[in-house]
């Protein structure tokens, strides 16, 4: 009951605006990546990586420095973040466990003061809370062919990545198009890029083996 009334005390800024006044509440991105390192953005030090649109976002906006991971897996991560609760409290604390629809998130909080919600790119919370946004749409590969994608949904086969489609971002324009002009947004985007394949040789090795 403190978690939720934590909740709710914390999307009480976010509001519906009262009958008659302009709704000026600020539209919300939230970017989740897979396999990405606190020290792997250009804001962060790293010397390789490029990352300039992120570091504009980094330099406008607020950064935590100090963050702790409480369990270092995919989806029972995103579990937590969507649900503000520790993993072993989601009841989808494992890999590949669905979240139970009996679990609140903060989604449904935004979506009630008024916000239009949606989701692009990796989705990995199970089907029974895909109705608490207003729209979700998948990427299409994560090594192989998701058949919960949006080519797939077509009745497309994926024959080769292009750009940014199999990161799921390409889904993000579309879904700001579509969106209702009349109300701010939610916009939950979670990006493959930091997961794919790697190619050996593109970047150089901090060590050797044998000097571990």
């Amino acid at each position: 009951m403190r978690l939720l009334s934590l909740i709710f005390i914390t999307f009480a800024a976010f509001a519906a605006p009262a009958l008659g006044q302009a709704d000026m509440r600020p539209n919300i991105v939230f970017i989740i990546a897979d396999d990405l390192a606190w020290d792997d953005l250009g804001c962060t030090g790293n010397p390789r990586v490029r990352t300039p649109n992120l570091d504009r976002l980094a330099k406008g906006g607020m950064r935590f420095t100090n963050a702790y991971l409480t369990i270092s897996s995919c989806s029972p991560s995103r579990a937590s973040i969507i649900t503000g609760t520790y993993p072993h409290q989601t009841d989808a604390e494992q890999l590949h466990w669905p979240l139970p629809a009996d679990r609140l998130t903060f989604v449904e909080l935004l979506k009630a003061s008024g916000y239009w919600t949606a989701a692009a790119g990796k989705w990995h919370l199970g089907s029974a809370v895909k109705d608490r946004f207003d729209e979700v749409r998948e990427a299409d590969v994560s090594g192989f062919q998701l058949p919960t994608g949006e080519a797939a949904k077509a009745g497309k086969i994926v024959q080769k990545v292009v750009g940014d489609a199999r990161s799921g971002c390409d889904q993000w324009v579309p879904l700001l198009k579509a969106r209702p002009t009349d109300k701010p947004f939610f916009l939950w985007l979670a990006a493959l890029d930091p997961h794919r394949d790697y190619d050996e040789g593109i970047l150089e090795q901090p060590h050797k083996p044998g000097d571990v």
